[in-house]
C-alpha cells in the first residue's frame, strides 16, 4: 500500500476568525478615537490662544456669560452741573469756577491750578488730560500730579486733536489771509517747554471740524458754501509731511465725526450718514474704495456717534429721533475695517453717549452705565441714583459717572 503523507493545512475555526477581525476592528478604533481626540484637544488648545475657540462659540451660538454686578462708589467732593469731568489713572479731574482740581479716587483733594477759560473743553487720553480755550489761545495739559505742559498758541484755537500714538498734536486754527489750517505739534517739544511744529497745513475754502489719523495718513474734514448749498469736504494728507494727496466732496454732507481703522481704513459720520473710505497715499490705488454703509434715507433713526476698539471695529449708536422716552430701542452695531456689519444688537432707552478704551465700549442712557466687550458680549450694567450727564473711563474697567450734582467711580472689573 502506498505511504499516506502527513498534510500541514491548519483548519482554523470560523468562531477563531470573527474574534481576530473583532479585536483588529476594536484596535483600530481606539486608534482612530485616541488621533479625533487628540486633533480635538489640539484645536481647542490652538483656539483658545488665537480666539478662535471663541468665535467658533459664537458661530453656533454658545452662550458665554461674561456679566458681573459693577459697583459704584459716590466721590466725597462737590461737582456741580456745569463742571467739566475728565479721569486718568486714579486721579479725578475737575474744571470749574475754581479752575482744575485734582482729587484722588476717593474724592479727596489733590491739587489746583487756578484758571479761566472763556469756552473750555475737556479731554481724556490715556496719558494725559487736555483743556483747551476754544476760540482762544490756551492748550494745558494734565496728569495724575497736577500741569504736564502749557501751550499758549500763536493763533485762535478752533479745534485740539492727539494722535492714536499720543505723540503728536494736531491744532485746527484761524491763520492770515486762508480760511483755516491744521497744525502738527509734537508733544516732546510741549514737554520740554520748546514747542515743535512740524507742519502747518492751510485750507483756502475749508473750515476745519475733525482730524482724525493713522500713522501714514491724516484726514482733514471740513465746509464751504457753494452758492446757495454746503459741501463737506475731507482732505487727506501723508502723515509724514502733511502734504496733500486728494480731496473727497460731499454734496450737503458734513463729516463731523471721523476715525481710522489700522492705516488706511477711514470711516466719516454724522447723524445722517456712515462712510467707509479706503484710500492708499497715492494718486490712485488698486483697493481704493468708498461705500455709504448707513445712510437715514428719511427714517426716524439717527446716529450718535462712533468710536473704534483698537484696529478691529468702528461701533456706531442709532437711535430714535426726538424721542427720549424709554420704549424707544438704540441701536448698537459693530462694522469690521471693510465696513462690513458684523455685530448688533439693541438697548432700552435713548443712548446719550459712547465711549472707548482697550477692548471695551461704555455707552450710557439716563439712568444706565453699559460696559460691552470687543465680541458685543455685555460685561456689565450699572444702574445710578441720579440723571447721567456724562461717562469718562479711569482706566481699562473703572468708569467715572458724572451726574447733575455728583460723581461715581464705578468699577467693571467683577472678583
Amino acid at each position: 500500500m502506498p505511504e499516506e503523507k502527513k498534510s500541514n493545512t491548519k483548519i482554523i475555526n470560523s468562531d477563531d476568525v470573527r474574534r481576530a477581525k473583532n479585536n483588529q476592528k476594536k484596535r483600530r478604533a481606539g486608534f482612530f478615537t485616541v488621533l479625533i481626540a487628540l486633533t480635538l484637544f489640539l484645536i481647542v488648545v490652538i483656539g483658545m490662544v488665537t480666539g478662535g475657540y471663541e468665535k467658533f462659540l459664537d458661530c453656533v451660538g454658545v452662550d458665554r456669560d461674561v456679566t458681573i454686578r459693577p459697583e459704584g462708589v459716590d466721590l466725597q467732593c462737590t461737582i456741580g452741573t456745569s463742571s467739566l469731568c475728565a479721569a486718568i489713572d486714579d486721579t479725578v479731574i475737575v474744571y470749574d469756577e475754581n479752575g482744575v482740581t485734582g482729587y484722588s479716587s476717593k474724592g479727596v483733594w489733590k491739587w489746583n491750578t487756578t484758571c479761566s477759560f472763556m469756552s473750555p473743553v475737556l479731554q481724556s487720553y490715556k496719558n494725559f488730560v487736555l483743556l483747551t480755550d476754544v476760540g482762544g489761545h490756551l492748550i494745558w495739559a494734565f496728569d495724575g500730579d497736577g500741569i504736564l505742559w502749557k501751550y499758549n498758541f500763536a493763533d485762535k484755537v478752533t479745534g485740539v486733536f492727539v494722535s492714536k500714538d499720543e505723540k503728536n498734536l494736531f491744532v485746527a486754527h484761524e491763520i492770515a489771509d486762508f480760511t483755516s489750517a491744521v497744525s502738527m505739534v509734537a508733544i516732546d517739544s510741549l514737554i520740554k517747554e520748546d514747542p515743535h511744529i512740524k507742519y502747518t497745513r492751510k485750507f483756502v475754502s475749508y473750515n476745519t471740524v475733525c482730524v482724525a489719523n493713522s500713522n501714514s495718513q491724516v484726514a482733514v474734514t471740513g465746509m464751504y458754501n457753494d452758492v446757495s448749498t454746503v459741501v463737506g469736504t475731507v482732505c487727506l494728507l501723508k502723515g509724514s509731511d502733511g502734504s496733500e494727496y486728494t480731496t473727497q466732496i460731499f454734496d450737503g454732507q458734513i463729516y463731523v465725526k471721523a476715525l481710522y481703522l489700522g492705516e488706511s481704513n477711514l470711516f466719516l459720520a454724522n447723524s445722517n450718514s456712515l462712510v467707509h473710505i479706503k484710500k492708499q497715499t497715492v494718486a490712485s490705488g488698486e483697493n481704493d474704495s468708498e461705500s455709504v454703509v448707513w445712510s437715514r434715507e428719511s427714517t426716524a433713526r439717527e446716529l450718535i456717534n462712533i468710536v473704534p476698539i483698537r484696529n478691529d471695529y468702528c461701533v456706531a449708536v442709532y437711535r430714535k429721533a426726538n424721542n427720549d422716552t424709554d420704549s424707544n430701542i438704540s441701536e448698537i452695531i459693530y462694522y469690521d475695517n471693510n465696513g462690513k456689519e458684523v455685530r448688533q444688537f439693541g438697548i432700552k432707552g435713548d443712548v446719550k453717549g459712547i465711549i472707548s478704551r482697550g477692548d471695551t465700549v461704555c455707552l450710557y442712557t439716563e439712568k444706565y452705565v453699559y460696559m460691552f466687550d470687543s465680541k458685543a458680549r455685555l460685561i456689565g450694567k450699572y444702574e445710578s441714583n441720579y440723571n447721567i450727564s456724562n461717562i469718562v473711563y479711569m482706566d481699562d474697567y473703572r468708569v467715572l459717572v458724572q451726574s447733575d450734582s455728583c460723581a461715581t467711580l464705578v468699577s467693571y472689573k467683577g472678583e
